[in-house]
């Protein structure tokens, strides 16, 4: 599946193929690579009906790295993000 969905992002830039790459790379527990994808998509411009789910992908990837919102990955502080980052436990 990795290197069909590759193939398909060479051939043209289909942000749905990438999705499915990242949501890949997730399952496989390869959080580095699906960050890359993540942010190769931030800095290319994505379809609206794209972008909210890759906000949640990439939200998810930072979690689970435990690295949030740095200038390097070009992530806002919303209100949804600061609920990750700084979960209420009472």
């Amino acid at each position: 599946a990795r290197r069909y969905f590759q193939d398909v992002i060479k051939t043209s830039n289909c942000t749905y193929a990438i999705i499915c790459l990242i949501n890949f790379f997730i399952k496989q527990n390869d959080y580095l690579n699906a960050l890359k994808y993540i942010i190769y998509l931030e800095d290319s411009k994505i379809p609206l009906e794209f972008k909210k789910q890759v906000k949640m992908l990439e939200l998810y990837i930072m979690k689970e790295l435990n690295i949030f919102f740095d200038k390097e990955t070009k992530i806002g502080k919303s209100y949804n993000n600061y609920q990750v980052q700084f979960p209420d436990f009472s």
